[in-house]
Order: structure tokens, then C-alpha cells, then sequence
């Protein structure tokens, strides 16, 4: 029958966002201490586990931008020592790039020791821990936001691998302006999606000097210089989203579901970009897809 999706016809697999009633703790302390020929020092505590998939991860902040200082995925049955452990030896490796070597002092505790050399001018570091709670998508090996699109929202790049930026235009805000236009037009075409501000937008025309986008209708929230994220054209003809968290508030397309509840698309010309938020107490989401 025309337009009937049959199942042998598919290929599935399913991922789940982070289960957000179980998400790790951590605290930290910024640098001080450094005197002339004295290191100054920085501490990461990790107070609890969370869930299998939430991600650690340590930055220094020298008074510019964060730097990595290294990350840990958490692993089927770690203890707060096997996180530390493994947030640890990340933070060793950078160790010669950050100029900042770890230590442990205590089963939960990481010490950050900046060269001596440096002296005082390290007491101005700030440390910054980020703990996101995804799982990692098996079939291709991305982190699950709690929040976000699907298809995965993929950063528009420059020739450089930095991410464009984008504002609305005060003219018109149907109009979309780029920061450069230092792209690849394979990476952002006609009918592709912006996600931008927790919000999707099909791009109806692309400029021909690269430097904006006209997209269908405006975003609800004003956008400036967000970075640009683009969802592309899917390919999947089958989505069952179901709500597994014990909350009634994970939303699909801004409709809050039901615990136990899904929502299920079929379309064999491809089902489009659908956003998601499962970052509230004891939301989450299971995805079934099929190509």
C-alpha cells in the first residue's frame, strides 16, 4: 500500500537521554597560594557518582577562555575513588599543555598544582567543572544531550574549525546574519534546520555572499551571537519517543509527556527535525529509530 512503512524495511536502534535523578556532583576551589618560587594550587572534590554516562570535565580559566583540563565518563560500577581516578589520569595528560599537574590527596579529591615558576600570577586561575548528564548513542558514538534535536545538531564550522556565530537581523527578523562567510555550502543549504535558542527553523533561502539566511518564521527569543547549529534533512521514516523518567515534563516538540507515555512518527519521505528537553528532576527519554 502506498505510503505504508513496513518494518523489514528498517534499520533501528534506540538510545536514551541522562537520567537526570541520578546526575554526579562535584565542587571545586580556584587557585591560590602562589607566591615567588611557591605553586599555586586548585582542588576538585567529587561528591557522588550519578549515573552510568555522565560526563566530568575539568577546565582552567588563565583570564581568557576555559581550557581543557580533561575529562571522565562515568562507567558501570565506579565509586567516587574510580571516578576521581579516572578524572585524574585526563588531567595528567594535559598536564604539559595546561602547565597544571594533578595529584590525588584523598579517595575524592584531586589537587591542581600550577608550575612554581609562575609564581602568583596563577591566583588568578579559575576552575570551572562541568558534569553533563548524557549517555553515549551506541550506534554512533555521540553524547546525548538532555536538551536538544533530532537528528543531532551538527556546529557550522570555518575553514579553521571555529564555530560561526549568528544574530537576527534588526530589519527583518526572518533574517539570520553570520559571522562569516568562511563556510563549506555543503554544510548549510535550503531546507536544512537551524537550532538556535532551544528552538528549530527550516532555512528557506541562503544568500548568495554567504553572510545570512532567511528561515520560515522568527525565533521566539531574540538571537544574538549564538553559535550556529544545524540539524540536516532526515533520513529516518520511524521515531517512538517515550518518556521513561518517574516526571510527567519531558517535552517532545513542546509537548509535555505523560511517565510511560511516547509520541510515534512514520513517514517514508523522512520525518523532520524533532526538539526534546529531558534536563528536569527525574525526566528522561528513549528514542526507538529506524532508517
Amino acid at each position: 500500500m502506498a505510503g505504508q512503512l513496513y518494518r523489514s524495511q528498517q534499520e533501528t536502534w534506540s538510545f536514551i537521554t541522562g537520567a537526570n535523578g541520578s546526575a554526579s556532583t562535584a565542587t571545586k576551589t580556584d587557585f591560590s597560594g602562589g607566591d615567588v618560587g611557591v605553586s599555586a594550587t586548585a582542588t576538585i572534590q567529587i561528591l557522588t557518582v550519578g549515573g552510568v554516562g555522565n560526563i566530568i570535565t575539568a577546565y582552567v580559566n588563565k583570564g581568557a577562555s576555559n581550557i581543557l583540563l580533561g575529562s571522565y565518563t562515568v562507567a558501570s560500577g565506579d565509586d567516587v575513588e574510580a571516578v576521581r581516578n579516572g578524572l585524574l589520569a585526563s588531567i595528567l595528560l594535559n598536564a604539559v599543555a595546561t602547565s597544571i599537574t594533578p595529584s590525588s590527596t584523598s579517595t575524592d579529591t584531586i589537587t591542581l598544582t600550577a608550575l612554581s615558576s609562575l609564581g602568583a600570577s596563577a591566583n588568578t586561575w579559575d576552575v570551572v567543572v562541568s558534569i553533563a548528564n548524557n549517555v553515549v548513542e551506541p550506534q554512533h558514538n555521540v553524547s546525548v544531550p538532555n536538551v536538544g534535536i533530532f537528528p543531532f545538531a551538527e556546529a557550522l564550522l570555518d575553514s579553521v574549525d571555529s564555530n560561526i556565530s549568528c544574530t537576527q537581523s534588526t530589519d527583518n527578523d526572518l533574517v539570520i546574519l553570520l559571522s562569516t562567510d568562511d563556510w563549506y555550502v555543503s554544510d548549510l543549504k535550503e531546507n536544512d534546520w537551524l537550532y538556535l535558542v532551544g528552538e528549530k527553523r527550516r532555512i528557506t533561502h541562503v544568500f548568495p555572499s554567504q553572510q545570512a539566511v532567511l528561515i520560515q518564521y522568527p525565533f521566539t527569543a531574540t538571537v544574538t551571537d549564538e553559535d550556529v547549529y544545524v540539524s540536516y534533512p532526515p533520513q529516518n521514516r520511524h521515531i517512538k519517543i517515550t518518556a521513561i523518567g518517574s516526571a510527567n515534563t519531558a517535552t517532545v516538540d513542546n509537548v509535555a509527556l505523560k511517565s510511560g507515555s511516547f509520541v510515534q512518527y512514520d513517514n517514508n519521505g523522512g520525518i523532520l527535525p524533532i526538539v526534546y528537553t529531558a534536563n528536569g528532576a527525574n525526566e528522561q527519554l528513549k528514542f526507538e529509530v529506524g532508517i
